[in-house]
């Protein structure tokens, strides 16, 4: 079976050589033992697997396990796994299937008592999942990035526990019920760098961390901005705002476009790159503030 390595290996690229040559050993190293398996089955015929072939399937499942890096559970049969090297997990059921929230959470308390570093995860359409997990603030030394999309009945980020996620670098809750995010997420997440929450019910911001580079705001209900925490955001780069007011902005004197331009005039002073994603008659009047504001901080020496 070694020639299912070369036949590997020939088609690949001087460059991805040593790569293409670990991929080999592994497809050859899973085809013989599972060759093993079946030659042991043929041997004992119809008495019952033998303890050799237990011992070898055994074997085959561990070194499988040992591979596996992400893993994607989309019924409630599969959410039992022990893959000790599990990087990224996900629960994202498929219709007719769906997963409960009690489920969800057991399988979690699983992944948080065992050995998995795990770095991201993700739950999804989980219709009766109204909160965070317990479980997930458990694992929360490793997490870099939670993914929480379509969960109907979804309105609120915890504040009690949240500083446990303090490793989190990105946080996404779309398409859900969230009503506020905690008042603390700024302290208690510090080297968040994107924070995406459209397709919400916020109606106000609390002050965000200032480590935060993407920020996705769109479809909400936003009523206000604070101008003054918006600018704290020195390290933004993207923000997303399209449809996200609970009413379109009249006028350059509008306290929300005076927040975007002046957000935007700080970039434009310090000659740093804002990518603004906003509805167009809105863009209308925060571009010619933004530049006038820019204009006047230049002429008047003032940092904005």
């Amino acid at each position: 079976m070694h020639l299912l390595a070369a036949s590997v290996q020939a088609g690949s690229n001087p460059a991805g050589a040593a790569e293409d040559a670990q991929l080999g050993a592994a497809l050859d190293q899973s085809v013989e033992l599972t060759l093993d398996v079946l030659a042991l089955i043929l041997h004992c015929g119809h008495g019952g697997l033998a303890p050799d072939v237990r011992s070898v399937c055994r074997a085959w499942r561990t070194a499988y396990d040992a591979t596996v890096k992400h893993l994607r559970c989309d019924s409630e049969s599969d959410l039992p796994f022990c893959c000790p090297n599990l990087r990224g997990y996900s629960i994202h059921p498929r219709p007719p299937h769906g997963v409960s929230a009690a489920a969800a959470q057991r399988a979690l308390h699983a992944l948080a008592e065992g050995p998995s570093p795990l770095t991201s995860l993700g739950l999804a359409l989980i219709d009766d999942l109204t909160e965070l997990p317990p479980a997930v603030l458990a694992l929360g030394a490793t997490l870099t990035r939670i993914c929480i999309h379509h969960c109907p009945n979804f309105t609120m980020l915890p504040a009690v526990g949240l500083a446990q996620l303090a490793h989190l670098e990105a946080l996404s809750l779309e398409g859900c019920k969230l009503l506020q995010l905690p008042e603390c997420i700024a302290s208690a997440l510090p080297r968040l760098r994107e924070l995406a929450v459209p397709g919400n019910l916020l109606t106000e911001l609390p002050p965000l961390p200032g480590s935060l580079e993407h920020l996705n705001l769109s479809y909400n209900r936003i009523k206000q901005l604070d101008a003054a925490a918006l600018s704290r955001l020195t390290a933004l780069t993207a923000l997303s705002a399209v449809a996200a007011f609970s009413h379109r902005p009249h006028g350059e004197s509008s306290p929300i476009v005076g927040a975007l331009a002046r957000l935007q005039a700080q970039h434009l002073v310090h000659g740093s790159r804002l990518l603004l994603n906003i509805d167009s008659d809105v863009g209308e009047l925060v571009h010619p503030r933004a530049r006038r504001l820019a204009e006047a901080a230049e002429r008047q020496g003032v940092i904005i």
